[in-house]
């Protein structure tokens, strides 16, 4: 198993804040501190900082990028960094014992990322979430429901505390339900003591905030049900237990193919890989009670129902009941097996989109219709060959060089060259030559028409 220090020649620790990044440039051979610089948070100061660590190491492609927080202030770096395609990991958790008696800094604190990274196994560093298309959609429409959630929960516990602690003339013994709360939103002032009139604009205003609520959660919800079923989580739908909302943690957690090794990684991830917890003669396990608390609760949710309206999942509960397993017991073993479902069932629907994908490209490219644009493309690049050979030759020839006496343009034809484009066309993988006869323009509609 390597190790970064064996894989990446060069690590950059990078501690990100509001207004300035702080980055750290380690030889990753024996961890010797190259240099170290802050740069903008903007786009012209994360170029810059690209431009400036590509040149301290010779534009190493496998170059290891360790960012702070690169799901919040450090989300847009990771994207532009990995978009001009070098590895990029989150910072793992540091102790901060170590800090004792060598103090804190910027650039003390973007060292110590990047050494941090060193003698971890490659297949062990944290890799963040992609922040683009239907994924990030999700992400925040996921992240607005739970803060619309919060706010909805403790509006109707305020409410429940008004009306229960002031006499407006509504049964508050129990929890006031939605059709109580519709009546308290349709509530009209009246001539009563000042104390009590006060609380009922209150609770009026209360109400209607909680019924607002639950039409932005409505909407969020149809949204994300839209997302989801053109997303990799789409044959989550299909599954007993899972609505737009759940399948859109697991899709949030889980975000694209690779990022999570393997199953049992995705559910240490989810909080539900089985912790032991034997003493003695006691062989048990029990819950974790770590990882991304939104995704175990989705998991969660997803459980119970099955339990009680899934006829498989009833008859697995009823069997280890009678092995004398608790119902906390037999819940994580069902948030165990879902963890690892929806892991294939993910990563099984992102291959057979790349798939997808990459078929419709390549018929997209053999039509009949479309050859013409490729043809052009291939003058176009044949001609920016032919102004660089041009540019050459004249240097060359100021200089008395070996191409000094044979004019400006040059032209080299090598074994992998084409004589013509219509040798490069037809050369092509998969190109039926026949189809080098199609008329121009091709016509609007035909099969295989670009247009």
């Amino acid at each position: 198993m390597s190790i970064v220090a064996h894989a990446h020649p060069f690590v950059v620790g990078v501690d990100t804040h509001a207004r300035n990044h702080v980055y750290a440039i380690l030889d990753a051979t024996n961890g010797a501190l190259l240099d170290t610089r802050s740069f903008p948070t903007t786009a012209a100061g994360i170029n810059r900082a690209i431009k400036w660590v590509a040149r301290r190491t010779n534009a190493d492609a496998d170059t290891l990028w360790v960012i702070e927080g690169a799901a919040s202030y450090g989300a847009i770096l990771a994207g532009t960094v990995a978009t001009h395609g070098f590895p990029v990991a989150e910072a793992p958790g540091m102790d901060a014992k170590k800090r004792l008696g060598v103090g804190k800094s910027d650039a003390l604190d973007a060292h110590r990322i990047a050494m941090a990274v060193l003698p971890l196994p490659v297949d062990k560093l944290r890799r963040p979430r992609l922040h683009d298309g239907v994924r990030q959609g999700v992400r925040i429409l996921v992240t607005a429901r739970g803060s619309m959630s919060k706010d909805r929960t403790r509006s109707v516990n305020a409410l429940n505390a008004l009306v229960r602690g002031n006499d407006l003339g509504i049964d508050a013994r129990q929890k006031l339900t939605g059709a109580q709360i519709t009546e308290v939103s349709k509530w009209r002032s009246r001539e009563e003591e000042l104390s009590l009139s006060i609380a009922r604009a209150e609770a009026v205003r209360l109400a209607k905030h909680v019924l607002a609520l639950d039409e932005q959660l409505t909407v969020n919800e149809n949204q994300l049900d839209e997302l989801v079923k053109v997303s990799e989580a789409s044959p989550l739908l299909e599954e007993t237990g899972f609505r737009a909302i759940s399948a859109a943690k697991c899709l949030a957690a889980w975000s694209h193919e690779g990022r999570v090794r393997n199953e049992a990684a995705f559910a240490s991830l989810a909080g539900v890989n089985p912790i032991p917890a034997s003493s003695g003669n006691t062989v048990r396990h029990r819950l974790n009670r770590g990882g991304d608390r939104s995704l175990n609760s989705a998991l969660h949710m997803v459980a119970v129902v099955r339990m009680a309206h899934d006829g498989d999942t009833r008859g697995y509960v009823e069997k280890r009941r009678a092995e004398g397993r608790t119902d906390k017991e037999i819940r994580r073993c069902i948030k165990r097996y879902l963890a690892r479902r929806i892991y294939r069932t993910l990563s099984a629907a992102a291959i057979a989109m790349t798939r997808l994908d990459r078929h419709r490209r390549v018929d997209r490219w053999n039509s009949p219709g479309c050859e013409w644009v490729f043809l052009i493309q291939f003058v176009a690049a044949q001609s920016l060959a032919a102004l660089r050979e041009s540019a050459r030759g004249y240097s060359n020839r100021s200089a008395g060089g070996p191409s000094a006496g044979k004019g400006c343009l040059i032209r080299r034809r090598g074994p992998n060259r084409p004589a013509s484009a219509r040798a490069w066309w037809r050369s092509r993988p998969g190109t039926n030559p026949a189809a080098m006869s199609v008329s121009w323009p091709p016509r609007a509609g035909a099969p295989g028409s670009c247009r």
